[in-house]
């Protein structure tokens, strides 16, 4: 037949590149779970500095409203992982003990609740409105896809179409797998190589396209994991110091209490480093 071994060539580039993306989506659901770990350490640091600073007794006014404003992020943060565990439970119910979302051209995603908490958690989640267990068919997979994707695109979100990057699942890849099946199935029977091969190369260029987002995703939440991590180092090495101090604030000399008054501030920068999603400036 013409052009077969062009076609063989084209389809085995893009079989390449998807293994690639694959790799870099394995490496964004790799790196949420590190990053919800990491921050779940923190979440403990920040609320011991936050109830060992606020034992003190005559604290200045702003001292307090800074103390307050840690509060508000750290109740967020669990406002936040309180709504993924709803969530994260509602597709349990749906898919069973193995999360799988959706399955298109073949490939099918499956995400234990774990796993789905960790990318709630990694890139914003809200409520999609109506419980997921309710819905079924490509409703509930839309829901999924939404909520995984930080909530529909009504409510802020990125909407099915980021749920659906993540995941590797759709559009432009769920295209490409649906494309392997053509190049090599029917098209290749009839002898229509250049249509195939046009195919397989626009099926390349798009699924390629997926791979760089989620290869710098990947990067952007190691980059999260390594600011949290340093923020939960500093939290520790400030308890050590701050346990040691009188309780009264007024009692303390001046250079202790600007100590506290850094350490507070560092706190609350800690406190809305828990609450920093991937692509949030």
């Amino acid at each position: 037949m013409f052009h077969g071994e062009e076609r063989e060539a084209a389809v085995e580039r893009m079989n390449k590149e998807y293994k690639q993306m694959e790799r870099h989506q394995k490496n964004v659901i790799r790196s949420s779970e590190h990053l919800y770990r990491e921050r779940d350490r923190l979440k403990k640091s920040v609320f011991t500095m936050w109830d060992l600073i606020n034992s003190f007794r005559e604290k200045p006014t702003e001292l307090n409203v800074t103390l307050k404003k840690v509060k508000i992020e750290y109740d967020r943060y669990e406002d936040l992982i309180s709504e993924a565990e709803v969530q994260a439970d509602e597709l349990e119910k749906v898919y069973g003990g193995a999360v799988s979302a959706v399955a298109i051209g073949g490939g099918v995603a499956a995400l234990g609740p774990s796993v789905a908490m960790s990318i709630a958690t990694t890139f914003g989640t809200a409520s999609t409105g109506t419980a997921i267990s309710a819905l079924s068919g490509v409703a509930a997979r839309n829901a999924a896809l939404a909520w995984l994707g930080g909530g529909t695109l009504a409510a802020g979100g990125g909407g099915t179409a980021l749920g659906s990057t993540i995941l590797g699942l759709a559009g432009p890849v769920g295209w490409g797998i649906a494309a392997a099946g053509i190049v090599g199935g029917s098209l290749m029977a009839n002898g229509k190589n250049k249509k195939a091969i046009a195919q397989a190369n626009e099926a390349t260029k798009k699924i390629e396209a997926q791979s760089k987002i989620l290869e710098g995703t990947a990067e952007e939440i190691r980059i999260l994991r390594r600011q949290t991590s340093k923020f939960t180092s500093e939290m520790n090495s400030a308890r050590l110091r701050v346990e040691r101090f009188n309780r009264n604030f007024n009692e303390l000399s001046e250079t202790e209490q600007d100590r506290i008054v850094a350490i507070v501030n560092n706190v609350f920068s800690a406190a809305k480093m828990l609450n920093k999603t991937v692509g949030q400036k």
